[in-house]
């Protein structure tokens, strides 16, 4: 959890892990770093970010490196909430 994401500004995000727990575990780990680094995030585009940062993690998910983590986060917790303030 990150709950100082940005001044003024809060988030909160359940996965669910309607792709498995270790794809929860996988979103809890990248959400933030990459909302943050999203150019419309910093143009105050929230809603485009927020579809951007979705999409790249789909992205992610597919990549070799990506199912290489998955791999590794199977025998990880169940369930996973994130909240970011």
């Amino acid at each position: 959890m990150a709950l100082d994401f940005e001044p003024g500004m809060s988030l909160f995000a359940v996965f669910d892990g309607h792709g498995g727990a270790e794809v929860a575990r996988f979103c809890e780990r990248h959400f933030i770093n990459e909302l943050r680094q999203d150019k419309e995030f910093k143009n105050i585009n929230f809603e485009q970010a927020l579809i951007n940062v979705f999409l790249k993690i789909d992205k992610m998910l597919m990549t070799v490196d990506g199912k290489a983590e998955l791999r590794k986060l199977v025998n990880g917790p169940k369930q996973s909430v994130v909240g970011v303030n």
